[in-house]
């Protein structure tokens, strides 16, 4: 009975110190007062966001590249740069080998979303 505490401890111990560090998903922001998912962050120009999203197309991660480029059409979609995004976004697509969603996109930089 002794043992089998002694034993049970010790894999009680080995489970705490094999824990690695955590890190907070969201992050507190003194500015709004609000917790702040830093993946959805978007930038409060169209400019600082296209910077931001070609950087990811300028190293080749054509995913993160995508996921940035479409938050300028979510919230800037009237900016001079939508349709440079929409651009981006079929050439990662093309990159990444999904030529249907390419060629989606292509159209609708070009306007003829309907063609399909």
């Amino acid at each position: 009975m002794k043992n089998q505490r002694i034993i049970c401890g010790l894999i009680v111990l080995c489970l705490l110190f094999a824990c690695g560090p955590c890190y907070a998903y969201w992050v507190w922001s003194s500015e709004t007062n609000k917790w702040v998912n830093p993946i959805y962050k978007i930038f409060d120009t169209a400019e600082e966001q296209f910077t931001w999203a070609k950087a990811y197309f300028d190293e080749g991660d054509y995913r993160k590249a995508i996921f940035e480029f479409k938050k300028i059409l979510k919230k800037f979609r009237k900016s001079s740069l939508a349709p440079e995004a929409k651009f981006h976004i079929a050439v990662c697509y093309e990159k990444l080998g999904k030529l249907k969603q390419s060629y989606e996109a292509y159209q609708s930089v070009i306007g003829r979303a309907d063609c399909l």
